[in-house]
């Protein structure tokens, strides 16, 4: 956790993290909704372009071009089930505000945090119900 340099090359695979990609988990949790959770996908590299899609807190995304503060990506994984993106992926601004990446990088088989604690919750939550079903 915390803040890395990591170099952005096409093929690389990364987190979507709008709230900034250096902040551990637990700074981020109790963040309100005015921080947001989401990055818009454009059309074109322009930031007058269409927007095409959004892109969530927990999704992966692979670079497919770099190009200043910008990057076309294509998702790779996605933590809710909501599918906002393009299958032809679109372009999205590297940096957020305040100057902070919005990517963070993802390793090989890593499983996003959120992603880890929503999988726990379902399980106890399963657990719970078949306890609740063998009374």
């Amino acid at each position: 956790d915390g803040a890395t340099l990591t170099p952005l090359v096409p093929g690389s695979q990364f987190w979507i993290e709008p709230q900034g990609g250096h902040l551990r988990l637990q700074e981020t949790m109790f963040r309100d909704a005015a921080h947001g959770l989401t990055v818009q996908v454009r059309s074109e590299k322009d930031a007058a372009s269409a927007v095409v899609g959004y892109l969530q807190r927990g999704d992966a995304v692979q670079l497919v071009e770099v190009d200043g503060r910008c990057a076309r990506v294509l998702q790779t994984n996605k933590f809710q089930l909501y599918d906002t993106m393009p299958p032809s992926g679109g372009w999205i601004d590297i940096f957020d505000e305040a100057g902070w990446s919005m990517l963070k990088l993802r390793k090989l088989g890593e499983v996003h945090q959120l992603e880890a604690q929503h999988l726990a919750l379902q399980k106890a939550q399963e657990e719970a119900a078949q306890l609740e079903e063998n009374k």
